[in-house]
C-alpha cells in the first residue's frame, strides 16, 4: 500500500485450513490448529505511527472435522482503519460447507460461486475449491464458524 492509496475495502485474508485432514476417515474426531496471524495498519500519510498511533488486530484458527472456526481479535491502538468489510477467504476446500456463522447470527448463502460483493454472506466455487465469507468490520472482537 502507497500513501495516496485508496483505503482496502474489503480486507481480505487467505485462510489455508488443513483441508485434507477434514477429509480424513481416521478415528481421530478432533484436528485442532491454532495458527495466528497478525497485521498492523497506521493511516500510511504521517509520522502519527511513531507516536504510537497504529492498530493490531489477531486472527486465529481453530479445527476440527466438523468445522473451522476463526476468531478476530478486537482492534488495539489507536488508529481506526475506515469503515470496511472482511473476506475470509478459505482454501483448498474440498467440501461445500452446510452453513457459516458470524458470532451467533447465520450468515446468507451466495449460490454465485464467486466472491460476494453483500455483508453477511458466504458462497462457494466447487471449481475453485475456496470458500468466501464476508462480513463488517466491526473492529470488535468477532467469531466466525464454518460447518460442514
Amino acid at each position: 500500500q502507497y500513501t495516496d492509496e485508496e483505503p482496502i475495502d474489503p480486507l481480505t485474508l487467505e485462510i489455508f485450513p488443513m483441508a485434507n485432514k477434514m477429509e480424513s476417515t481416521s478415528r481421530v474426531d478432533s484436528i485442532s490448529t491454532t495458527p495466528v496471524s497478525q497485521w498492523y495498519e497506521d493511516d500510511g500519510i504521517s509520522f502519527d505511527y511513531q507516536k504510537g498511533k497504529h492498530s493490531l488486530r489477531k486472527a486465529t484458527l481453530n479445527q476440527t472435522k466438523e468445522n473451522v472456526k476463526v476468531v478476530l481479535s478486537q482492534t488495539k491502538g489507536d488508529f481506526k482503519p475506515a469503515m470496511r468489510s472482511i473476506v475470509l477467504k478459505f482454501n483448498a476446500q474440498t467440501k461445500k460447507p452446510t452453513t457459516a456463522f458470524l458470532d451467533r447470527d447465520e450468515l446468507q448463502f451466495s449460490s454465485k460461486e464467486i466472491e460476494p460483493t453483500t455483508a453477511l454472506t458466504w458462497a462457494y466455487s466447487s471449481s475453485q475449491k475456496i470458500l468466501w465469507v464476508r462480513i463488517p468490520d466491526t473492529f470488535q472482537s468477532q467469531i466466525v464458524i464454518v460447518q460442514y
